[in-house]
C-alpha cells in the first residue's frame, strides 16, 4: 500500500465518511476531504461533517480551511491536497481521499492543468448570469457541450460560465479541455454505493436529522458571517433551501422538503459522473462483507499474493480470481498450476473477474454488463461460456457486494456474449443461449462408437444416449473420447447420458455423465445440461419444456423457451484464500 492513494467516492449519504474510518483504522491512514462543501468552516450539520468524537481518532485534512464568502477553487484545492497527500506519504502512512465532488477528486489523482481564464469574457457571461440568471447559459451549454451540462447542476452559475468561458476560448467543447486520466499518484478507487430505494429513504434520514440537529440555527449564524454572498457555500444542499425560508420564499416544511428532493437529484448527477469511470471498484454499502471487500481490493497483491476464493455448482469447482482492473497477469501456465489438484489449489477451471470494460474480450458488452466472466479450462485453454461458471459467478458478485440482488435479471458479459442470472430461493438460475442441434456425429470411448447430436450452447457438446443395456456409471471416462475433427476442429464437451425416473413437474429427467474439454471428466457441467435438456425435449417431439439433468455432483434443471434456455441449480462458495503464483510457477 505504501505510496498508493485510496479513494473513496460516490453519492451522498451512501456511507463513505464510515468506510473511510475502518479503512484508515486499517491501514494506518489519514484522510484527505474531497467534498467541497466540507471545505467551509462552520457548515458542519448540513454537509455532514464527521464529528471529532466520530473520526474516532484518525486524522482529517482540509476540513473548515475556507471561509463561506470565499469561492472555491479546483486549482487551489489540488495544490493544498497534494501537500496533504505528499505529507502522509512521507510519513509512510496510507492517504484517503474522501469525497464526493468527483472533480476535485480528479484534480488529485491525476495529472491536471486548468484551461485559462479571460477575464473580459469571463465578466461578460457573469453579467449576462446576473441579467438573466443561469436557465438560458445552462440551455446554451447543454446545446454545446451535452456531456459538461449533465455534470453540472442547472442552478450552479459560476460553473456554468466558467464552462462557457473555456468554450468560446478554445472553441472546443468544455469537456474536451478535460485531460484523459493520467495518473498523478498510484492509487485504488473505491466507489460506494446502494440501492437507490435505500438510498433515498436514507437521504431523508439524514435530513430530518439535519434538522432536528440545528441547521436552520446553524445557517442563521452563517448568515451573520456573510453565507449570502458566498458565491460557492450559498449554494450547498440544505444551506440554499434554509435561505430562501429565511428569507421568507418557503415556508420550513417546504425548505426541508426540498432539500430531500433536490439531494436525490444531486445522487442522480453524482452516479453519472462516477459510474463513468471503469477505475473505480463498485463496492454495495449495505452488503454485510462491505468492509472487507474494500479492504481486499485495496491490498490486494500487496506482497506478491492473489486473493482467491473456491466454489461450486453441483461439483463443477472454480478458483475463482477478482482482478477489477484486469492487472493479473493470468497465463495458460498459472491456470494450470492453480487447477493442479495435488500441487495448486485444484479446479475445474478459473473465474477471473473483471471490469467489462477493462478487459479486451469484454469492452463492447461494457454498456450491457458491468461484469466480465473470463473463464479457463484446467488445462489453460480458454473457454467461451460455462452454465455452471456462471452461477458460481453470479454467487461471488453477490456475496461480496460486487453486484446487487434486484427484481431484474443480473447482466455478465462472457465469450458467448451476455448472459441474465436471478436468484431461485438458495439456487441461482442463468439465462444461457438456446441450445442449437446443428449436426449429426459419433464419439469413441473404447471399443464403444456411439451416435450423438451436436448442440451449440454458446460452445460446442456432443450428446449421446447410451443404448439400452449398458451402464451409464461403467464407462471409463478416465480418457477423453475420440470425436471427428471435422465437425469440431476446437473440440468439444461430450455427455453421455440415460434416461432417468420421472420427476413431477418437469417433461423429462435424464441422468449424464460428461468429458470436458479442456479438462476431464467433471461432477457437473452447466452448458452440458443445457444441450442433453435440449435433446431431450427433441426426442419428446417438444420445441419447449422443462427438464431434470442428474449429474454426479447434483441436480440441475434446464428449461427451455422460445428463445432463451434457463439453467438452475445450486452454487456456493466454499473457501477464500491467497495464492502465490511464483510458487506455483516454480
Amino acid at each position: 500500500m505504501r505510496g498508493t492513494v485510496v479513494a473513496v467516492v460516490g453519492p451522498t449519504a451512501a456511507g463513505k465518511s464510515a468506510l473511510s474510518i475502518a479503512l484508515a483504522q486499517a491501514l494506518d491512514g489519514e484522510v484527505v476531504n474531497a467534498d467541497s462543501m466540507q471545505l467551509y468552516r462552520g457548515m458542519d450539520i448540513g454537509t455532514a461533517k464527521l464529528t471529532p468524537a466520530e473520526r474516532e481518532g484518525v486524522p482529517h485534512h482540509l476540513l473548515d480551511i475556507w471561509d463561506v464568502t470565499e469561492p472555491a477553487s479546483v486549482a487551489e484545492y489540488q495544490r493544498l491536497a497534494r501537500a496533504a497527500v505528499d505529507d502522509i506519504l512521507a510519513r509512510g502512512r496510507v492517504p484517503l481521499l474522501v469525497g464526493g465532488s468527483g472533480l476535485y477528486v480528479r484534480a488529485v489523482l491525476e495529472q491536471f492543468e486548468f484551461p485559462g481564464t479571460d477575464p473580459a469574457v469571463r465578466a461578460r457571461l457573469e453579467a449576462e448570469l446576473a441579467a438573466v440568471g443561469p436557465a438560458p447559459l445552462y440551455a446554451r451549454l447543454t446545446e454545446a457541450d451535452p456531456a459538461a451540462a449533465a455534470g453540472i447542476l442547472p442552478g450552479n452559475g459560476r460553473r456554468i460560465v466558467r464552462a462557457l468561458e473555456v468554450i468560446e476560448l478554445t472553441g472546443a467543447p468544455f469537456t474536451a479541455s478535460l485531460p484523459e486520466p493520467t495518473p498523478y499518484y498510484p492509487s485504488v478507487q473505491l466507489g460506494v454505493d446502494l440501492d437507490t430505494a435505500l438510498l433515498d429513504e436514507r437521504i431523508a434520514l439524514r435530513v430530518d436529522r439535519m434538522w432536528a440537529d440545528g441547521l436552520v440555527a446553524e445557517t442563521r449564524t452563517l448568515v451573520g458571517a456573510g453565507l449570502p454572498e458566498g458565491r460557492t457555500a450559498s449554494r450547498a444542499l440544505g444551506y440554499q433551501q434554509v435561505l430562501r425560508f429565511l428569507a421568507g420564499e418557503l415556508t420550513e416544511v417546504e425548505a426541508h422538503d426540498e432539500t430531500i428532493r433536490a439531494t436525490r437529484r444531486f445522487v442522480r448527477r453524482q452516479r453519472s459522473w462516477f459510474r463513468r469511470d471503469p477505475r473505480i471498484h463498485w463496492l454495495d454499502s449495505a452488503s454485510s462483507a462491505f468492509v472487507e471487500t474494500a479492504l481486499r481490493v485495496v491490498t490486494i497483491g500487496d506482497d506478491g499474493g492473489v486473493e482467491f476464493t473456491k466454489g461450486h455448482g453441483t461439483g463443477n469447482d472454480f478458483v475463482i480470481l477478482p482482478d477489477p482492473d484486469g492487472a493479473l497477469d493470468l497465463t495458460p501456465g498459472l491456470v494450470a498450476a492453480i487447477c493442479d489438484r495435488r500441487r495448486g489449489i485444484g479446479g475445474d477451471g478459473v473465474l477471473r473477474v473483471v471490469r467489462a470494460a477493462k478487459h479486451p474480450e469484454g469492452a463492447a458488452l461494457a454498456g450491457d454488463a458491468e461484469w466480465f466472466m473470463d473463464y479457463w479450462n484446467s488445462d489453460g485453454s480458454f473457454a467461451e461460456m460455462c452454465g455452471n461458471g456462471a452461477r458460481v459467478f453470479v454467487r461471488y458478485l453477490l456475496e461480496t457486494g460486487l453486484a446487487t440482488p434486484s427484481g431484474a435479471a443480473l447482466p455478465v458479459a462472457t465469450r458467448a456474449g451476455v448472459v441474465r442470472a436471478r436468484v431461485e430461493g438458495e439456487a441461482i438460475a442463468v439465462e444461457m443461449r438456446r441450445p442449437l442441434l446443428y449436426a449429426t456425429a459419433t464419439a469413441t470411448l473404447g471399443g464403444l462408437t456411439l451416435p450423438g447430436a451436436a448442440v451449440d450452447v454458446g460452445n460446442p457438446h456432443l450428446v449421446c444416449a447410451l443404448p439400452a443395456g449398458l451402464d451409464l456409471a461403467a464407462l471409463d471416462l478416465t480418457r477423453a473420447p475420440d470425436v471427428d475433427p471435422g465437425v469440431f476442429p476446437a473440440g468439444v464437451n461430450v455427455e453421455f447420458t440415460a434416461p432417468g425416473e420421472p420427476v413431477d413437474g418437469t417433461d423429462g429427467h435424464v441422468l449424464m455423465r460428461v468429458y470436458e474439454r479442456g479438462s476431464a471428466e467433471t461432477l457437473s457441467c452447466g452448458t452440458g445440461a443445457c444441450a442433453v435438456g435440449a435433446v431431450a425435449l427433441r426426442d419428446a417431439g417438444q420445441d419447449t419444456g422443462t427438464i431434470t439433468v442428474d449429474v454426479p455432483g447434483g441436480r440441475l434443471t434446464v428449461t427451455v423457451t422460445d428463445d432463451s434456455c434457463w439453467l438452475s441449480g445450486p452454487a456456493v462458495l466454499v473457501a477464500t484464500g491467497e495464492l502465490t503464483p511464483g510458487a506455483l510457477l516454480s
